[in-house]
């Protein structure tokens, strides 16, 4: 499925297509560093969408299990990151694991509130899902 975001050589080999995509958010420390920046954003990834509506019903402890392994995906690049002075802004987003700010919260836990793990400020899916989008800032 995400074959069409990879290169040739790591294309049907999920392992191979995953260990290309953390060294790309790892060159792209160093490329944020080299440019001056202080930031650069992500997406989270989507571990758990699949299991989103509750039926049939997950089994218990899913969703802590999930958010240990996306942690245990995510502390190697967050310390990459740290390593170059740069932020990971997570943006909120449907579809995501860290798609709103109990995600995001829980997601901070397991990561130890990593201080490179911060939010990317999207509030156009705030509007269209008829949220305060001006809480959110305040809140976080």
């Amino acid at each position: 499925m995400f074959d069409g975001f990879a290169p040739e050589a790591v294309k049907g080999n999920a392992s191979a297509r995953t260990a290309w995509a953390v060294q790309q958010l790892k060159y792209a420390a160093k490329a944020s560093q080299n440019l001056g920046l202080n930031a650069s954003a992500t997406f989270s990834g989507a571990l758990l969408w699949q299991t989103v509506y509750p039926w049939p019903q997950r089994p218990a402890g899913l969703v802590e299990t999930g958010f240990t392994e996306l942690a245990k995906r995510w502390l190697p690049i967050l310390n990459v990151y740290e390593e170059h002075g740069i932020d990971l802004c997570y943006e909120i987003h449907p579809g995501e694991d860290l798609h709103d700010g109990i995600t995001y919260e829980l997601f901070l836990e397991k990561v130890n509130n990593h201080q490179r793990a911060c939010l990317l400020y999207d509030p156009s899916h705030f509007v269209l899902q008829c949220l305060n989008y001006l809480e959110y800032i305040d809140h976080y």
